[in-house]
């Protein structure tokens, strides 16, 4: 795979019409000063952010060269290292904790996908955004729907209060603007591999149409990635994988009619933060005393690290230009004079490539063992027992494994511990999980940077739709084998997959910068507390955070 349709754009104007507001002031040393607003009894805006594979360490290692939208973030109150603290740091499950305050074991989105065995269909997997009751459905070609999300959003609970607050999703995929967005919000819209689009029968906006028009020519031409940052340029360090595949220097353009490519670049990233803005005006979000709720996720970060790698020149390339977009979004916000509160996090982090060059890591940084994958350990699994059969079904070498339900010369609590033996014996594994194990351990109400593995996985644990073992591979295994197609991947119970950065700005919000190791499960009750809506005692898994002095006193 070349490297080409992997980071950034060269698009320059912004795909909708919009006005520009002048830069804002800098000081001595060039960054732009940016105060928040005046304090406010309740913001007529709440706009939730995820930047799709965005880890704390990316943002605190270019957080003293950004100088637009997270710069301007990073003057309220910032907290560098916050966690998606459960085990199963994918998108679905992240941008699930982000919205309804609660983690997996609560939500029921345990993983991007999952196993069951006792389904009717042939495909036993289950994506977490379809409706398998859809006759004809299956996990790839699915009908989009929230119907596994358990817990309210906080676009939810407005409408749940009554308040006459519009609730308004946009991502680039469907699985993240239906996890923020939730079940019931006025407007919804993902990419749909040409354009964007939205559940079945939903008549779009003219915003959406304009923009997909756009979008539809530009997608006929090829696209630049972003123009070189200086900052990127030492990172510049051919690293090659294959006599296909090198990646770790800057990008060529996509080539014309290259939607997939797309995906990987800022101009994707931009295109989404036009359709915000286009709904924005279109309903004049913020515009009256209701408060309303945009929930926007951007998907090209998570593209390219999947692509090259997150530490590496295009990451980097494409984290300057995603700044500066930000920068220019707040700034038609605030042109259009809107009572505003922002939060930035992530649905998770990302481990780098072995192949780069960097510091030794302990244990040692690898791939994983072809061995480990499904299909050849569950053969192996099958041949430690003497069966025929195919007895587990797993997403990948870490995570939840279903045992088959129809196998009687095997046991379940056999092939359990014939995987763990398997797991093991090979070096990489960290450690496999029973269910009844899972089932055993009490759910930590500690800071989540104490938490055990078994207490990640314990967080993660859905009765109805978890495996039969959990597999945790040792840190810094990439469970990727192959390198044919993505490179790099995440999904790991270890920090570098964990911690995520959460920031708060706007009206009134100190700005400080905060230790607490604080997860994403506690922003719903934190904007639930800024706009008086009331969340019942226990019913959520966060608890509320200090952000100015009239916040409610269950804030810490």
């Amino acid at each position: 795979m070349s490297l080409r349709a992997t980071t950034s754009f060269a698009i320059t104007l912004s795909l909708c019409a919009l006005p520009v507001m002048p830069l804002a002031a800098k000081d001595q040393a060039g960054t732009p000063k940016v105060a928040s607003p005046s304090p406010r009894t309740q913001p007529r805006l709440i706009v939730a952010i995820s930047v799709d594979q965005f880890s704390s360490q990316l943002f605190k290692l270019y957080r003293n060269d950004f100088t637009g939208g997270f710069n301007r973030l990073a003057q309220g109150t910032v907290f560098a290292t916050g966690y998606q603290a459960q085990a199963a740091t994918e998108t679905c499950p992240g941008h699930s904790t982000i919205l309804t305050g609660s983690w997996p074991w609560r939500s029921g989105i345990i993983a991007n996908n999952w196993f069951n065995m006792k389904a009717e269909r042939g495909d036993k997997k289950v994506y977490c955004a379809e409706d398998e009751s859809v006759p004809g459905s299956n996990s790839e070609n699915y009908t989009v729907s929230p119907v596994h999300l358990k817990m309210p959003t906080l676009g939810d609970r407005i409408k749940e209060a009554k308040t006459g607050g519009i609730s308004v999703a946009v991502s680039g995929k469907d699985r993240a603007a239906v996890m923020m967005g939730g079940k019931t919000p006025d407007d919804i819209w993902w990419w749909g591999g040409r354009g964007y689009v939205s559940y079945k029968g939903v008549t779009a906006p003219k915003s959406v149409t304009d923009l997909n028009a756009r979008l539809d020519v530009m997608l006929e031409s090829s696209v630049n990635p972003a123009a070189a940052h200086a900052r990127c340029a030492p990172l510049v360090k051919p690293v090659v994988l294959s006599s296909q595949q090198t990646v770790g220097t800057e990008p060529l353009p996509t080539e014309a009619g290259d939607a997939k490519g797309f995906r990987a670049l800022t101009a994707f990233d931009q295109s989404t933060l036009d359709l915000a803005i286009g709904l924005v005006e279109e309903r004049s979000l913020g515009g009256d005393d209701k408060t309303d709720v945009l929930a926007v996720s951007l998907s090209a970060t998570d593209y390219i690290g999947h692509s090259v790698g997150p530490l590496g020149p295009e990451m980097c390339t494409h984290l300057m230009a995603l700044d500066k977009a930000l920068g220019d979004f707040f700034e038609k916000l605030d042109a259009r004079g809107t009572d505003y509160v922002v939060v930035l996090t992530a649905d998770h982090g990302g481990l780098d490539i072995p192949e780069r060059d960097a510091p030794p890591t302990i244990p040692p940084s690898a791939r994983v063992k072809e061995s480990l994958q499904p299909g050849p350990l569950g053969l192996d699994v099958a041949a430690d027992l003497k069966v025929d059969d195919f007895l587990i079904a797993s997403e990948g070498p870490t995570g939840d494994v279903y045992v088959a339900k129809d196998v009687p010369a095997a046991p379940e609590t056999s092939i359990v511990t014939a995987l763990r033996k398997r797991i093991l014996d090979s070096g990489q594994g960290e450690a496999v999980f029973s269910r009844a194990e899972i089932e055993a351990t009490q759910r930590p109400v500690t800071p989540p940077d104490t938490w055990s593995p078994i207490e990640r996985v314990a967080v993660n644990y859905d009765a109805e739709r978890s495996g039969d073992a959990y597999v945790v591979l040792k840190p810094n295994i990439t469970p990727i084998s192959d390198v044919s197609g993505y490179i790099a991947t995440h999904g790991s119970v270890w920090d570098y997959d964990r911690q995520v950065p959460i920031l708060f700005w706007g009206q009134g919000i100190e700005a400080a910068e905060r230790n607490e190791a604080i997860a994403t499960v506690d922003i719903l009750p934190t904007l639930a507390s800024l706009i008086a809506l009331p969340i019942t005692p226990g019913s959520i898994d966060g608890t509320c955070v200090r952000l100015r002095p009239e916040t409610g006193n269950n804030c810490r």
